[in-house]
């Protein structure tokens, strides 16, 4: 019998960037790829978008740290905790500069919804060290063709969430 070790910090950091792919997939940006990344000082993990004319949807900001907090306190992040993680993550918090307070309420209800398609999306990327578009689609159960569309609409507005 083998006794495996999970490393709550890096499982954090692997929840922390499956919530921006979600987020950010759902609000219709491209996923290159997700990554943990060993040994950097600066960075545990990044989430790759490809690029767009409107950037990344601070929604998408705002999830990366609204689904880290849901795991690390095991509640619903309110805008003291958000704020008080985000003066670790600065990269985030500077992108996020200019966004408002619908923002974060609508990043920590978008990650309420796709919890599970966060979990499995992290789960992935912990083991693997790297996930792409398809298993972004996969977590959060895309269907194919056109309702696809009006799958991922119903999401970004609260008519649908995963169970």
């Amino acid at each position: 019998m083998t006794k495996h070790v999970v490393d709550r910090a890096q499982l954090a950091v692997a929840v922390h960037e499956a919530g921006h792919a979600v987020a950010g997939f759902i609000h219709g940006r491209e996923i290159e790829r997700v990554r943990l990344l060993d040994g950097d000082p600066t960075h545990a993990g990044t989430c790759e978008f490809a690029q767009h004319p409107g950037g990344v949807p601070p929604v998408a900001l705002y999830a990366g740290t609204a689904a880290e907090l849901r795991f690390t306190l095991g509640r619903r992040p309110s805008a003291h905790d958000v704020s008080a993680r985000l003066a670790v993550h600065r990269d985030d918090r500077a992108m996020v500069a200019s966004a408002g307070p619908y923002d974060l309420d609508h990043a920590r209800g978008l990650v309420d919804r796709t919890w599970p398609a966060i979990c499995e999306l992290a789960t992935q990327l912990y083991g693997f060290a790297e996930v792409g578009p398809g298993d972004v689609l996969r977590a959060l159960r895309v269907p194919s063709g056109a309702r696809a569309d009006a799958y991922l609409a119903d999401l970004r507005a609260g008519r649908r969430a995963l169970t």
